[in-house]
């Protein structure tokens, strides 16, 4: 290019006006060059790419998005295989030892008894209840405490004719026919026998007695009574 400059330089003094002329070209033709050439004069003139520079700092953190809707729930495991046995637990201390209550019981008869039609069989007491919980009043009747009990009789009579002898319990306000005694003679000069065994319940204090309802009077009759008090409750259960 500084040559060109060289001959402009040299036309100038020779003929003005050429000289002028090819200055305006070479001025057009050093732009044109300026214009398509800087791209590759830089690249070519570029030096070694520099090392990275350190890492900038981490932004904050943006705010938490909406929750989305819950999905669907999944389908039920499989059941687990079943765990060993854990260690016995350390046995408990042992309660206070319950009260013992006394046994009750009593035991009556009579070896010559005069039955009546309708009337109590009288009763004389053998073994008396220490307890009190069984008491004979008025020699045919027998009271009894709230409780529950096991009673068990048997009655004989003689008869000289054909006869029926029959024995009904009364207890709880009631004649009870269901646990009685019944003996019908066919013969004359027959003895009648018969046994029954109960358990009585009473809510509350009652009274036993046993009715002779045969058709004729017997003066020649036996009677044994036995009665125990039983370590139960008071109601049947259910």
């Amino acid at each position: 290019m500084k040559e060109l400059w060289g001959y402009e330089g040299r036309l100038e003094k020779e003929n003005g006006q050429l000289a002028k002329d090819y200055r305006n070209k070479l001025v057009l033709a050093m732009a044109q060059e300026e214009t398509l050439q800087p791209k590759a004069l830089l690249a070519e003139e570029s030096g070694a790419t520099g090392p990275t520079g350190a890492t900038g700092a981490t932004g904050a953190t943006g705010a938490t998005g909406l929750t989305g809707a819950t999905g669907p729930t999944g389908r039920t495991g499989a059941a687990g295989s079943v765990g060993s046995r854990g260690a016995t637990g350390t046995t408990g201390a042992t309660g206070n030892p319950g009260m013992q209550l006394p046994d009750s019981f009593a035991f009556f008869l009579n070896g010559q008894c005069h039955f009546q039609k309708g009337r109590k069989i009288e009763l004389f007491p053998v073994v008396k209840d220490c307890t009190h919980q069984i008491s004979l009043q008025c020699g045919d009747t027998i009271t009894l405490c709230a409780g529950t009990y096991l009673i068990s009789y048997q009655v004989s009579a003689f008869y000289p004719k054909p006869d029926e002898m029959k024995v009904t319990p009364y207890y709880n306000g009631a004649s009870h026919p269901e646990t009685g005694v019944c003996f019908v003679t066919g013969t004359k000069d027959s003895t009648a026998c018969g046994s029954a065994h109960l358990i009585l319940e009473a809510e509350e204090s009652t009274t036993f007695s046993l009715y002779y309802h045969g058709s004729c009077e017997v003066f020649d009759g036996h009677v044994t009574l036995t009665i125990v008090k039983l370590h139960a409750c008071t109601k049947t259960c259910k």
